[in-house]
């Protein structure tokens, strides 16, 4: 399945932006990208039951935004992502999982993690 939502995404990134980049340019983002995906395979695989992209948490001091928030109902599991393309500061990832601890979630198992990118 994620093959096909590969081939999916890249019909859809030629179609909307095939007039701004070269094929050779595209083969070479879609190559870190492929890259990217198989390294980090776990943030993509099924075994997740909710997984939610640019996803907001307010906790009555702060409004949040979490990059990718991956819940597994099952194990109560929760894996938060964040992508980077410079600097990263680690308190940023401990302040989520303490947001969510605060949500209700405090016997949940909670990690995060900064994924840099470079395209």
């Amino acid at each position: 399945a994620l093959e096909d939502e590969l081939i999916v995404a890249k019909q859809y990134i030629y179609t909307k932006y095939g007039n701004i980049f070269s094929k050779e340019q595209f083969d070479n983002i879609f190559e870190k990208t492929d890259g990217f995906i198989s390294l980090h395979s776990d943030i993509f695989s099924k075994n997740w039951t909710r997984v939610y992209n640019e996803y907001a948490l307010y906790d009555k001091t702060q409004l949040v935004r979490l990059d990718r928030l991956l819940i597994n109902d099952k194990t109560k599991q929760i894996k938060i992502v964040d992508y980077k393309t410079g600097q990263h500061d680690d308190y940023q990832i401990e302040n989520y999982k303490l947001i969510i601890k605060n949500l209700g979630y405090s016997d949940w198992d909670i990690s995060g993690e900064f994924l840099s990118f470079e395209v």
